[in-house]
């Protein structure tokens, strides 16, 4: 497969499967491909800012796992997750993106059939050049036109809590950018790239240089466009107490909004608690 994006069909009838949903309450909330017919959600949207979920994903045997085991209740819980689009950057865990599995896109349209979904196929660059690319080519390409903020994760990186995320979303006009700190430093900050959320306009493509590690690249990108400016605000109770650079890795997962963290596959009982 090239470059043109794998398309992900699907009926757009969801039936009695779909879950009711409470548009009242920001935590009780619950696919476009550019190769084949379009999925069209049936179920209500919020008014407000438009939102997309940008979840890039090389469909490891973890993200598999997280698709199936917590974002089911993830998007249950999260007004933000369930009223937004998600679009996914895919790139397999293989040389070329021709090796995408009907199962790969059977998951993905099960886990988000809810929402309007499209999924890009591309190339695996590797891990720091994916990262770099799945900002580069989305911006490029347009994906992003039309949308107030985009939200960016990998499946692995698990949006708990949503209540600041929405009210910053939602209510903060001069905010660009919600951002985790990978370093305890905020005058020399390492913005965590496996989330955060941001302003389409403040992030300018030629701002984009690859240095070989996607925190420095895409903290250099947006430092004065968008912290420079104050227009950040930081998920402080997501940063990470240690030196690896997850959201929320070493927090009390009973108090992190986002968590970053891997788990065992032997059960699909998801241990993060909504």
């Amino acid at each position: 497969m090239n470059k043109k994006a794998m398309s992900a069909a699907a009926s757009t009838d969801l039936g009695n499967t779909a879950p009711k949903l409470d548009r009242t309450n920001p935590k009780k909330m619950g696919p476009k491909d550019d190769t084949g017919p379009k999925l069209e959600s049936t179920s209500p949207k919020m008014t407000g800012p438009k939102v997309m979920i940008y979840v890039t994903t090389h469909m490891s045997g973890q993200h598999i796992w997280q698709l199936k085991s917590c974002w089911p209740t993830a998007l249950q819980n999260s007004l933000l997750l369930n009223s937004s689009d998600v679009v996914v950057y895919l790139t397999p865990n293989t040389v070329a993106s021709k090796n995408v599995t009907n199962s790969d896109v059977r998951l993905l349209q099960h886990t988000f059939r809810n929402q309007k979904l499209t999924i890009h196929t591309r190339p695996n660059l590797g891990y720091q050049e994916s990262a770099t690319a799945a900002l580069t080519d989305a911006m490029a390409e347009g994906w992003w036109e039309g949308y107030d903020w985009i939200v960016r994760v990998n499946p692995d990186v698990i949006i708990r809590d949503d209540s600041q995320l929405w009210n910053i979303v939602n209510h903060d006009k001069n905010a660009t950018g919600i951002l985790v700190n990978c370093v305890n430093s905020v005058a020399s900050p390492a913005v965590h790239t496996d989330f955060f959320a941001i302003r389409p306009r403040a992030l300018l493509l030629d701002n984009l240089i690859s240095q070989g590690s996607a925190e420095r690249d895409f903290t250099n990108a947006i430092k004065k466009s968008i912290i420079g400016k104050g227009n950040h605000r930081w998920l402080d109770a997501a940063r990470p107490t240690n030196n690896i650079c997850r959201a929320g890795h070493g927090r009390d997962v009973q108090t992190t909004p986002v968590l970053h963290h891997h788990y065992k596959t032997d059960t699909f009982t998801c241990p993060i608690p909504f």
